[in-house]
């Protein structure tokens, strides 16, 4: 998922919940998190943001798919690139997703609308696994001007690709027990999508959705890994699909301090929380994971908030890396691992930035982003780094 107007759920609304929950927590009496043990600064590249660079030198600028078009989502399946977003429409934005093998020859996706809010959405979560896609889309409208999200499916067909829009039931991921929807990845045979609800015990913490096909989905907030118990909130933030199931990344509140969580499945049903190493407040906000492991990326809770970074390897336990850059406001937008790397993008501030990180969650390294923009999506095609920034009118595509 997404952050910013006009259409990206993720993170103020969660930031805003958090916060509320803070208040409410710091009445509440309850045991302090256990302190893990404290990541070495030794080679830390933190820094501040302010020395993080801007310029076009290595990026290359190619054409939008289409005028006006904003491009939220990159994703892949084999030689293919997809990017997902919207274009103008009639009633401010329409959704809009295309296909590419060079960025720089674009094919449209032929999207079938069905709903009202369909008509109205951008695309802005998506799950892509064994040839299916599953979107999540979000509009604004109705008395109050809430979120009204929408879901599509389709086959990863490249430019024959095609997506079709379903109502989603009203409480599914909307109404007024809902908190947050963030993130959204798949499996064979299952997507998932993560966020916070307002769970039946009263307390909103981590929530999870699970479909077979994309169009009819479950909620979990009951899981005893996932429920807030009393005096915590639990919130889920990022996934991503693994070889061996699903991997959750977020964090609990609890006591007045934040400890970062992950949380592993199977099958998307069942979970097992695990606490990430951290001494003091943080929060794990995405993940990327292949056959060889996982990243994941958040920030501390702090004054001045570095990211910070989790390396997950098959059969062992996670570990924290150095602290990286910092700022007055950190939020991970996304984590994409390449070989030996992973390139994250985040807000600093409220400017997008890139930063690269080695695997093992060393070796920090600013990377330059070819304009100052407020949001970025990240993603590759050809063996290069595709990059969109995005205003609020519309995208800018580069090619790295």
């Amino acid at each position: 998922m997404r952050r910013r107007p006009p259409l990206r759920p993720f993170p103020r609304r969660a930031i805003a919940a958090a916060l509320a929950a803070m208040v409410v927590l710091a009445g509440c009496t309850s045991a302090k998190p256990s302190q893990s043990p404290t990541p070495s600064r030794t080679g830390s590249a933190s820094r501040p943001a302010s020395s993080w660079p801007v310029g076009r030198a290595g990026w290359q600028a190619v054409p939008l798919p289409a005028p006006g078009a904003r491009v939220v989502v990159i994703a892949r399946d084999g030689a293919t690139t997809y990017a997902f977003g919207s274009v103008p429409g009639p009633a401010g934005r329409a959704p809009a997703a295309w296909t590419t093998t060079d960025a720089r020859h674009w094919q449209p996706i032929t999207l079938r609308v069905g709903t009202y809010y369909g008509a109205q959405a951008e695309l802005t979560l998506v799950g892509m696994a064994g040839g299916h896609i599953s979107v999540y889309g979000l509009a604004y409208g109705g008395a109050h001007g809430l979120p009204r999200p929408t879901n599509w499916t389709g086959a990863a067909a490249g430019s024959a690709t095609r997506l079709v829009d379903h109502e989603p039931a009203v409480e599914v991921f909307g109404g007024e027990h809902a908190i947050s929807v963030n993130g959204e990845t798949a499996r064979p045979g299952t997507d998932l999508i993560v966020g916070q609800w307002d769970g039946p015990s009263g307390r909103y913490g981590a929530a999870v959705w699970t479909s077979p096909d994309g169009v009819n989905w479950t909620r979990n907030t009951a899981d005893p890994a996932l429920i807030s118990a009393a005096g915590e909130q639990t919130s889920a933030r990022g996934a991503a699909a693994d070889g061996h199931g699903f991997v959750v990344v977020g964090d609990t509140l609890r006591g007045g301090g934040t400890t970062a969580l992950s949380w592993t499945s199977p099958d998307g049903r069942v979970w097992h929380r695990i606490p990430l190493p951290y001494q003091g407040s943080a929060s794990a906000a995405r993940v990327g994971c292949d056959g060889a492991g996982c990243v994941a990326v958040g920030a501390t809770i702090s004054a001045q908030p570095e990211l910070t970074c989790w390396a997950m390897r098959p059969g062992a336990a996670p570990s924290a890396g150095p602290p990286g850059p910092n700022g007055g406001l950190v939020e991970p937008d996304q984590v994409l691992l390449r070989g030996g790397d992973a390139v994250a993008v985040a807000s600093v501030d409220g400017t997008a930035r890139l930063v690269t990180v080695h695997r093992d969650c060393t070796g920090w390294q600013p990377l330059a982003t070819p304009v100052a923009t407020t949001d970025a999506a990240v993603g590759e095609v050809g063996g290069h780094l595709l990059l969109a920034t995005t205003g609020k009118a519309a995208s800018q595509l580069w090619l790295r």
